[in-house]
């Protein structure tokens, strides 16, 4: 583990929205520096469940404008309501022991 100082924080101590900025950062600066086939779908599994409000509703939104500037698709896998970033969603619920699409 590195040492922390004024310049720096350890990847450790980052929130989960700070992670989801770090590797959003990280996929796209890598496409744009990269020759090879670049993928137009990205997927986020999960990540939304640890966000605070404040993001979620009024900094996310900003994010999917950035991320379909690269990308086609935005796969959000989340059991928190997504509507207000999402054109259209698929609910999956479980009943006695089976998924069921609605």
């Amino acid at each position: 583990m590195q040492t922390e100082d004024e310049n720096s924080l350890s990847i450790e101590r980052l929130s989960t929205y700070e992670t989801i900025i770090l590797t959003t950062a990280f996929k796209r600066s890598i496409g744009k520096h990269t020759n090879r086939t670049q993928s137009k779908l990205y997927i986020i599994d999960e990540s939304m469940e640890h966000m605070d409000e404040e993001n979620f509703n009024k900094v996310l939104p900003e994010l999917m404008k950035l991320l379909l500037e690269e990308y086609s698709y935005i796969l959000i896998i989340s059991q928190r309501d997504i509507s207000h970033v999402s054109d259209n969603s698929i609910k999956i619920i479980k009943e006695g022991g089976t998924p069921k699409i609605m």
